[in-house]
């Protein structure tokens, strides 16, 4: 790294060019743009955005969800010029520490699979097999929403919540039709 970055290039004290670099150099050195098929540059567009989040970070997001994520404010808007949103290295890298922290992968397999719950892997496993109705109704026990709602607002430990959690996902998706 060279040795005029800041030792945390998000620092408030940082220097925005420093961020940047910082942050294009992050992009570069895991290769997003080979593995996309995209030559290196920037600005990018939305649409080039979304393809470099989907395929370079394996993250499950399309041109859409980022416009959505803006929209709702859960995201910082771009840089606009003549023909919309103008991505940088930070915005990009901003939108990745965003669907990072929503859990917003790609379906295994994937790149991201070693940061997925077990509970998580079953329930992707089981949506690509069809089965996913056995996982919402295969236990002793047919949960409905507001249950499992209670249930995850009751619950004290990391371990329980993520495994409750996946089943809402799945009573979601089967009872209500509700995608994720």
């Amino acid at each position: 790294m060279n040795p005029t970055l800041s030792p945390n290039p998000f620092a408030a004290t940082a220097d925005p060019l420093d961020t940047l670099t910082f942050c294009e150099r992050c992009i570069s050195a895991e290769n997003w743009f080979a593995t996309a098929g995209i030559p290196e540059h920037w600005p990018l567009t939305t649409d080039e955005a979304a393809d470099l989040l989907r395929v370079g970070g394996e993250y499950d997001v399309s041109r859409g969800d980022l416009v959505d994520l803006i929209g709702r404010k859960l995201l910082a808007a771009p840089g606009i010029g003549e023909n919309g949103y103008e991505w940088n290295a930070q915005d990009l890298t901003l939108a990745a520490g965003s669907l990072e922290s929503r859990n917003q992968w790609l379906p295994t397999p994937s790149k991201n699979d070693v940061k997925k719950h077990p509970s998580r892997l079953g329930l992707e496993l089981a949506r690509a097999a069809g089965t996913l109705a056995d996982v919402a109704h295969g236990g002793p026990v047919r949960f409905d929403v507001r249950h499992l709602f209670a249930l995850l607002v009751a619950c004290d430990s990391y371990e329980g919540r993520i495994k409750i959690a996946a089943l809402l996902e799945a009573v979601l998706e089967v009872d209500h039709g509700v995608p994720f």
